[in-house]
């Protein structure tokens, strides 16, 4: 499989939040991983959420609900002293959890999720601190960013004579910092149990909006300037974190791979949540399916033979952006992707899929893409956003239906949003309803044209994407060779 490279280029990366495809930070999940919290019977729910309403996830919350969450992050030196050194570059940071007025939601990763520096050998001795930040800029994470921090500020080895060098790269360190620790925190004050009521929630950061910019930082790698114009990701809504309840032990788990190891760590300004590993800046929708090749190498696979990467991407263009002198990015800033497993379309009949993908069979291929992808349209599980375009009224139903899956406790949504196939609409059903009644028991259950998602809700830089265990047939009808009338086509019926 051939992948797309992302460009070293400063602030790309950064601002598309996403790292190097080939690379992947998270590990590699089977999909019944993935499915472990689907359908648990309700006693099951009940002692999570019981656990959660608790306060659980390790030792017993002690009385310091008088401290702000900077305060106590600093009082537990032995637990927090990475992620505090970070948050001390950055006065704002700091600032914002020293807030005692403030209400948020601060996940702090643990020192023992975030790996010291490594030894330097003899061929790392002459890379230069600019080859080192290219490395950062690709992948912008908490592990990458402390061990800089101790290579370069602890350990004095920026031995540049130019002053002004030194300062642009401690300017641009800053704000990779600045940018990474907003992905780990969320803008209201949440409990476990008001988490575990969420499939997903709503970060501080928001994707970059076409008129965001920041200073003119240059290095040799990057263009000569780092405006960031018309980048428009996610169309500048905040990005998502994606909150799992985990029954058997009882916990939480964000973004599929960090589980919440101490909850409901009480504090003036909000809550303080412990977890076992930094959170990652999540890349598009199509560089996340790259990362599960046993899961989705049949949908990748296909999306590229028709070229039509662009439609679930969203990453920056070299070229356009030497033309335009600078940063560019392309593809769709806001999508909605339903990707089937390769076990999905092994269910297709053989000849199908041959003919799919054989060079008579693309244009057909790609249309069959096309009705599985929701363009301008970001539909999580309990949210709703829809890009308005130049003279287009919100009206229909998206402002009802937005405030509806965003403020309340159960609901049942039935949809029909338009897919990039020839004018065709799906009709998608969301259930979200309580299980037993305590806090944080809830299941939820998203179907689309009466396939069920076996996963949900995963959060992309350019949206979301739901897995399906079967590939969504496109409405077309057929005469019966029979009775001569006009009846809905089934898979078995391809050919006709």
């Amino acid at each position: 499989m051939k992948l797309h490279s992302l460009a070293p280029l400063l602030l790309a990366p950064l601002a598309a939040h996403a790292f190097p495809r080939g690379t992947p930070e998270i590990p590699e999940l089977t999909l019944a991983e993935w499915q472990a919290i689907r359908n648990p019977a309700s006693y099951a729910y009940a002692t999570a959420a019981e656990w959660l309403s608790s306060g659980g996830g390790g030792d017993a919350v002690t009385d310091d609900s008088e401290l702000t969450i900077w305060q106590l992050l600093n009082k537990d030196h032995d637990k927090y002293s990475k992620v505090t050194k970070l948050i001390s570059f950055i006065p704002k940071a700091k600032e914002v959890l020293d807030d005692r007025d403030g209400s948020i939601t601060f996940f702090a990763p643990e020192n023992d999720g975030i790996p010291d520096p490594h030894h330097r050998h003899h061929d790392d001795e002459d890379e230069d601190e600019d080859a080192s930040l290219a490395k950062l800029v690709q992948n912008p994470s908490i592990a990458g960013l402390y061990q800089h921090h101790e290579k370069t500020f602890d350990g004095h080895h920026d031995d540049d004579d130019d002053d002004e060098k030194k300062r642009r790269r401690k300017e641009i360190f800053k704000f990779i910092v600045g940018q990474v620790l907003k992905y780990h925190g969320l803008p209201e004050a949440l409990s476990a149990t008001e988490l575990a009521s969420n499939n997903s929630v709503a970060y501080v950061l928001p994707a970059p909006s076409p008129r965001a910019h920041v200073a003119h930082y240059t290095i040799p790698y990057a263009p000569s300037t780092a405006l960031i114009p018309k980048f428009g990701a996610n169309d500048g809504e905040p990005l998502r974190l994606r909150v799992e309840k985990q029954v058997v032990p009882p916990s939480l788990k964000l973004n599929f791979y960090s589980t919440v190891t101490k909850s409901d760590i009480k504090a003036k300004n909000g809550y303080l949540h412990s977890i076992a590993k930094p959170l990652l800046p999540p890349p598009s929708v199509l560089d996340e399916a790259f990362l599960f090749p046993t899961k989705f190498s049949t949908f990748t696979s296909a999306i590229q033979k028709v070229g039509g990467e662009g439609a679930i991407l969203w990453e920056y263009s070299k070229s356009e952006s030497e033309k335009a002198k600078h940063p560019v990015f392309v593809g769709a800033p806001a999508v909605t992707a339903f990707v089937p497993t390769n076990e999905a379309f092994g269910k297709l009949p053989e000849r199908l899929v041959m003919f799919l993908f054989s060079p008579f069979g693309t244009p057909c291929l790609r249309a069959l893409l096309q009705y599985h992808i929701l363009p301008s349209s970001v539909l999580f599980s309990e949210h709703l956003h829809r890009v308005r375009h130049h003279k287009e009224k919100r009206g229909w139903i998206v402002d009802e239906v937005r405030q509806m899956m965003d403020n309340d406790p159960s609901y049942h949504v039935d949809l029909h949003l338009p897919t990039l196939f020839n004018k065709t609409e799906l009709h998608i059903v969301v259930d979200k309803s309580r299980v037993v009644p305590i806090p944080g028991a809830i299941k939820t259950k998203l179907t689309v044209n009466d396939v069920e998602a076996s996963t949900i809700d995963v959060p992309s830089l350019n949206g979301v994407f739901h897995v399906l265990p079967d590939v969504l047939k496109p409405p077309h009808k057929h005469h019966h060779k029979v009775t001569g009338e006009l009846v809905e086509s089934q898979w078995e019926d391809w050919e006709e």
